[in-house]
């Protein structure tokens, strides 16, 4: 048996002077905590009856979600800190509150970035193999990576992916501050965006999966969302607010995107792809599902959890599966850079 992600893993902790040896062996069974165990879901329908019937609902319910969104919106807006708003792409800032530390990983196989995938199955078959290395982490060590994004993932020369980085890794639960400036902006999910002083949780990390997927699909496939994508990319993944004390906050364009997708619509087609296009579609719903549920408790309309689809890794590995064994994949989407040649220019001048 062939693992996908490394044996033994050498990673920093926040804290100086202190190294986190982390092994997982191959004999080691899973056990997935009593409390994970309780949520637990049956398995789904199959892709293309959980595709229809996801489309169904986000068209027949996207103004009803349209609508609970602008109520919320409304009263944050009536409760909201003073902001000066930006619409500059993000940066990178100093902050005199992050302490780093140096540290050398060697690492014992060459791998390419994810953005050198020679077809599109391919680079699902790489985000899949580090998202089920992101849950053996999680279930068997109680930790998470804090920064799933695509420089994150590799790929090696098999086709095999590997969660790479963990030098922000922190057991759960850990309610100490995030170390946000060292963390990946474009792939936070939209509630550490939000409420930077919330506890970072597992489903904040799956919503990060899904987003490097999109991210992946928007810049180096072929789509019908070219015509905007600019916008899209500046939205969704760059955009963010300074609050008057200074502080970066963001998400809000995100939150839109998986409440009613914005931007992205129903109709959103890879083309000549539908496996990766269907993906797609449920695992946007599945998020968005996950903040209807949380907004909800915030508004203390309910108190429970309630049977969504980020309950733990369940939904997406099964959805992930099954898309992957389909037989209709395209074999040769190989990647595409639609920003290569603005970026040029850009260094140029």
């Amino acid at each position: 048996m062939s693992w996908p992600w490394p044996l033994s893993t050498t990673v920093a902790s926040p804290q100086p002077r202190r190294i986190l040896h982390i092994r997982l062996q191959r004999e080691s069974p899973i056990q997935t905590p009593v409390a994970l165990q309780a949520f637990s879901k049956s398995a789904p329908m199959s892709v293309a009856e959980d595709f229809a019937d996801s489309r169904k609902r986000i068209i027949t319910d996207k103004n009803n979600r349209l609508s609970f969104v602008q109520t919320v919106a409304r009263t944050q807006r009536e409760n909201a800190t003073p902001i000066v708003t930006t619409r500059e792409a993000w940066t990178c800032r100093p902050s005199p509150n992050a302490r780093t530390i140096h540290y050398r990983f060697l690492q014992e196989k060459l791998c390419t970035p994810l953005k050198n995938f020679s077809a599109t199955k391919q680079m699902m078959r790489a985000v899949h193999d580090a998202f089920v290395a992101h849950k053996v982490a999680y279930n068997l060590c109680g930790m998470l990576h804090h920064d799933i994004s695509c420089n994150n993932i590799l790929m090696l020369a098999n086709g095999q992916g590997i969660l790479n980085d963990w030098d922000l890794v922190k057991s759960f639960p850990d309610l100490s501050p995030p170390h946000r400036p060292l963390r990946t902006w474009q792939f936070m999910s939209t509630y550490d965006l939000e409420y930077p002083d919330r506890p970072h949780t597992v489903q904040d990390e799956m919503e990060s999966f899904v987003l490097v997927v999109l991210y992946m699909v928007l810049r180096h496939s072929h789509h019908n969302r070219s015509s905007i994508l600019g916008r899209i990319i500046r939205e969704i993944f760059d955009s963010y607010l300074v609050l008057s004390d200074g502080r970066l906050v963001g998400g809000g364009p995100k939150g839109r995107m998986f409440y009613s997708l914005w931007l992205i619509d129903v109709d959103f087609k890879i083309i000549g792809n539908p496996p990766l296009t269907e993906w797609l579609i449920l695992a946007l719903d599945a998020v968005g599902d996950w903040y209807i549920h949380l907004t909800r408790i915030r508004l203390r309309r309910s108190s429970v959890m309630t049977d969504t689809m980020l309950q733990d890794h369940s939904y997406l590995e099964n959805t992930w599966k099954e898309a992957l064994v389909r037989s209709d994949w395209p074999s040769s989407d190989e990647a595409v850079d639609h920003f290569r040649k603005s970026a040029k220019l850009r260094h140029r001048d």
